[in-house]
């Protein structure tokens, strides 16, 4: 079953990514889910986070396109405003 971990601020979402991805082998397949900050015109995820400045985040070897997912401002919004169902959803790991 999936499930959701927040990790903090961006940065550390990306680091908890690649200590997951690195450590993960065959028993789990980490996604990255971040706001893309901005409108997206790369061609994939991975090339817009490793352009964004403040970002400039590397693929990780052997990550896959689909390992990032990046929302979209609405998105982000809608965390904010429907906080307090997604966390009788969540419970308290939903921050």
């Amino acid at each position: 079953m999936p499930r959701v971990i927040a990790c903090g601020g961006r940065q550390q979402a990306f680091e908890s990514f690649r200590t997951a991805h690195d450590d993960g082998g065959m028993t789990s397949l980490p996604v990255l889910l971040v706001d893309g900050e901005a409108e997206v015109h790369a061609a994939n995820p991975w090339e817009h986070v490793r352009h964004r400045t403040g970002d400039k985040w590397e693929r990780p070897p052997g990550a896959t396109e689909d390992q990032i997912q990046l929302m979209v401002q609405t998105m982000e919004a809608w965390f904010h405003a429907d906080r307090e169902e997604l966390q009788s959803f969540y419970g308290n790991g939903f921050r």
